[in-house]
């Protein structure tokens, strides 16, 4: 039995020497491993938190830009919408307004055109009533008083007051 306890005590040196230690060396660094690893995975979990949170900040912030963005071109385009009317406004309105006046102006021209004609054509009747015996004394005399009479006249054509003219009843 001594010599089996002795027998144990050199197997469990050697054992110890040349087999525990370096399974003990070999677990030990396997253990050192195994806890760099998870050191590495939490920081890296770390750093994946953060980079999402950072990617979420980039996104809202990239959303508020953009918002912001479309409601300035958004405005811009109401302040050229606005612009651009007012343009068109303002060209149609002064369209109109030359429109008018040269409505005006070529009625006027007519107005003067048409009293001189009645003033010939009352002169032409005049004379062909009357005959030859007519001086031209009188023919002026009847042609100013018919364009006094066509004068008498309102701009839109409504007179203002009927008189005969002299000599005829």
């Amino acid at each position: 039995m001594i010599a089996q306890l002795v027998n144990f005590m050199i197997l469990f040196l050697v054992l110890r020497r040349f087999a525990f230690k370096p399974v003990l060396k070999l677990l030990k660094d396997r253990q050192e491993r195994v806890e760099r690893a998870e050191k590495m995975v939490k920081q890296i979990e770390a750093e994946r938190q953060n980079m999402a949170q950072m990617r979420d900040e980039v996104l809202a912030e990239a959303r508020q830009q953009s918002a912001e963005m479309i409601k300035q071109a958004q405005g811009l385009a109401k302040a050229s919408e606005a612009r651009v009317l007012a343009e068109a406004q303002a060209k149609a309105d002064q369209l109109y307004q030359q429109t008018k006046q040269d409505l005006a102006e070529e009625r006027t021209k007519l107005m003067i055109e048409l009293k001189r004609n009645i003033a010939d054509l009352m002169v032409q009747a005049v004379s062909q009533v009357v005959g030859d015996a007519v001086s031209r004394e009188t023919n002026q005399r009847l042609a100013d008083q018919a364009t006094r009479l066509v004068q008498a006249e309102d701009p839109d054509g409504s007179p203002r007051r009927r008189r005969q003219p002299v000599g005829v009843k």
